[in-house]
């Protein structure tokens, strides 16, 4: 049997709150920029996920310079990710990007195209030794709760955006 979700512990929703943070947060990281708006749409269907808001979403976060990021979170899909950044000259693809398996990440730029394999680092060891080294050595960290809060008032107008069906500027 399935683990019943429990929405009071997850926070309003599921799909963007545990997994699309992911893409906006990396993304702001590679365009060093903020949203400034997002349009979303959720979707639940299934008994599992009834008391969840967004079984399934896919939202596009708008940046500073007309750039567009189209994202999509699923608690019920087949396990799959990928980063993929096209610009006017070439075009970036993470595979597995956020998921933990062996990465490979294909640049093309051109006639041109490189591909490499990379196996994952273990995230959260890595955090805490990161979090555990400046705290050790009294130096500033680059995410602070500022920066988190930005994630989850972009996360917050994805779910207003969904449920009033239009755009929201952050």
């Amino acid at each position: 049997m399935a683990a019943q979700p429990r929405p009071g512990l997850a926070g309003a929703g599921g799909s963007v709150t545990d997994l699309g943070v992911y893409s906006i947060n990396t993304t702001r990281f590679v365009l060093d920029a903020d949203p400034v708006a997002v349009t979303g749409t959720t979707w639940t269907g299934t008994e599992e996920f009834e008391s969840i808001p967004d079984e399934r979403a896919a939202f596009t976060v708008e940046f500073p310079d007309g750039v567009l990021v189209s994202c999509t979170a699923s608690q019920n899909a087949h396990y799959a990710s990928n980063l993929r950044i096209v610009g006017t000259e070439g075009e970036l693809l993470l595979e597995d990007a956020f998921l933990g398996g062996e990465r490979e990440l294909t640049i093309t730029r051109g006639d041109t195209t490189i591909t490499t394999n990379f196996d994952q680092i273990e995230e959260t060891k890595e955090s805490f030794r990161h979090f555990g080294d400046h705290l050790l050595t009294d130096t500033p960290l680059v995410g602070d709760g500022e920066h988190g809060l930005v994630d989850q008032r972009t996360i917050d107008a994805v779910y207003e955006s969904a449920e009033r069906g239009e755009r929201i500027e952050l």
